[in-house]
């Protein structure tokens, strides 16, 4: 592809690993930064160029690709923006198709589908909203129906404790049956952050909160809940991640960041293990990892 040397994006692999989306978030196809993604297929071991996706009504500054994620078989993308709103293409007779825009209800300065997440399906998905209401954040539940609209709100989840700047919702992971999900509030106050587990509950709320999340280690400034999440195929592992985090080494340094494993068993989540690089700085700020990882 012809991009910009500075519009890197993020890169996301479908999780039967047959499609490879990569995002240009920068790139100045027809306005500065309107954004682009390019879809590769693998076939016979070999990646080759499949399909480039651009935004129905392109504009300066939209940042097309800011983020992406798929359904299991890449059938179903979203794809978010840096101008409150994300995109849902649906691969129709071997092409990806542009169905529904959906836009940021909320007023005022807001991150609406800069994160997102959807369920193995693609039937479900988590939105965020961070920087809503003084960065206070929201989180949002959408429903694919197969009507049209196709995708719905089904529920605006609001942080159990409001925190100003506790920015919820900039960070999370939606389990691959789209019932669970655990969302980031890295705010500075003690213990430095924590995550907060919901579950589709099937009541009035549908989704309820379960569990708050907290680190082990206290640091008012790790962001714990900040970073890319993770979470294993079967549901029952994630990393969260806490990029500020303070060394426990001898002498400690700042800002190198760790990744807080937790696994479910019994309706409770549990810290099992903290993951420190050797060297570097923010580590943990992002996070992938191979869904059949137990």
């Amino acid at each position: 592809p012809n991009v910009d040397s500075s519009s890197a994006g993020p890169v996301y692999l479908s999780r039967n690993g047959q499609y490879l989306f990569i995002s240009a978030v920068d790139n100045d196809v027809t306005f500065g930064a309107q954004g682009r993604v390019y879809v590769y297929e693998k076939s016979g071991g070999v990646w080759t160029e499949k399909q480039i996706l651009d935004s129905p009504n392109p504009a300066a500054g939209e940042r097309f690709g800011y983020n992406i994620t798929t359904s299991n078989n890449g059938a179903h993308v979203l794809i978010g923006t840096g101008q409150h709103k994300f995109h849902y293409f649906q691969l129709i007779t071997g092409s990806w198709v542009h169905q529904q825009t959906i836009e940021d209800h909320e007023a005022g300065p807001a991150s609406f589908g800069q994160s997102l997440d959807i369920s193995s399906d693609g039937t479900v998905a988590l939105v965020g909203n961070s920087t809503f209401n003084s960065s206070i954040g929201k989180a949002y539940i959408f429903t694919n129906t197969g009507g049209s609209p196709q995708w719905t709100l089904t529920q605006e989840i609001d942080p159990p404790n409001p925190k100003a700047n506790g920015k919820f919702g900039g960070s999370f992971v939606l389990s691959p049956d789209g019932t669970h999900a655990v969302i980031g509030q890295p705010d500075s106050t003690t213990p430095g952050g924590r995550a907060h587990a919901f579950a589709n509950v099937g009541g009035s709320p549908m989704w309820s909160e379960t569990q708050e999340i907290t680190p082990s280690v206290v640091q008012t400034n790790q962001v714990f809940g900040r970073g890319r999440m993770v979470m294993s195929s079967d549901g029952n592992t994630i990393i969260v991640a806490a990029a500020w985090k303070t060394s426990t080494g001898s002498p400690t340094a700042t800002f190198v960041g760790a990744g807080y494993v937790f696994t479910y068993s019994g309706g409770v989540w549990t810290e099992q293990q903290i993951l420190e690089p050797s060297d570097g700085e923010l580590f943990g700020f992002g996070i992938a990892g191979d869904q059949s990882a137990k």
